[in-house]
Order: structure tokens, then C-alpha cells, then sequence
């Protein structure tokens, strides 16, 4: 926040842990690493979307283009265990009768 007092140019840093200077025209090592984090983190970010987006083109290209089926196997697995489990177990009713004898 700059202001002219006696003729004279005064700034105050609003908040002097980003930057400093006479006019604040300078950055701190801490915003200055904090930009450079987030530019990394945006980049990282961005190739991990394009790598996952280009695995699934990918993996349709195959199964629609070529008709191979990399994960055929594990859905057929699959399958068969949810209708395991979704399949009632029949288990034989045993009927069990204590008799005490004294």
C-alpha cells in the first residue's frame, strides 16, 4: 500500500512475509517457493490426467479396435465370485435333541 507523505513516495508491505523491498517490488524466498511448488504440483497433476486418459484410449483401442481383451480373464474371476457370494449356501438343517437322563 503505497501512499505519498511530505512529497515522498511511502509503501507498506501488507503482508511483509511475501514480499519486501522499498515499493514491495520483491518476493520472498517463501512466496518464490511456494509458486514454484504449485506450478510443479499443476504440472504433475496434468501429466497424471493425461496419462490415465491415454491408458484408457489405449485399452479401447484394443478391446474394440484389435478385439483383445487384456483384463478378460480378471472379469470372468470376478464373476464367478460375486455369484458365489450372491448364491445361498444350503446347508443341511440338523436338528440336534438333548435328552438329560438322571
Amino acid at each position: 500500500m503505497c501512499q505519498t507523505v511530505n512529497f515522498t513516495w511511502k509503501c507498506i508491505c501488507i503482508d511483509s512475509s511475501l514480499y519486501y523491498g522499498e515499493y514491495c517490488q520483491y518476493q520472498t524466498n517463501r512466496l518464490q517457493i511456494k509458486q514454484t511448488l504449485t506450478k510443479s504440483f499443476a504440472s504433475i497433476a496434468i501429466i497424471a490426467i493425461s496419462l490415465t486418459c491415454a491408458f484408457i484410449v489405449f485399452m479401447d483401442v484394443l478391446k474394440y479396435g484389435f478385439h483383445i481383451d487384456p483384463v478378460q480373464i480378471e472379469r470372468r474371476q470376478l464373476r464367478k465370485h460375486q455369484r458365489r457370494l450372491a448364491r445361498p449356501s444350503i446347508k443341511p438343517k440338523v436338528a440336534v435333541r438333548f435328552q438329560y437322563i438322571s
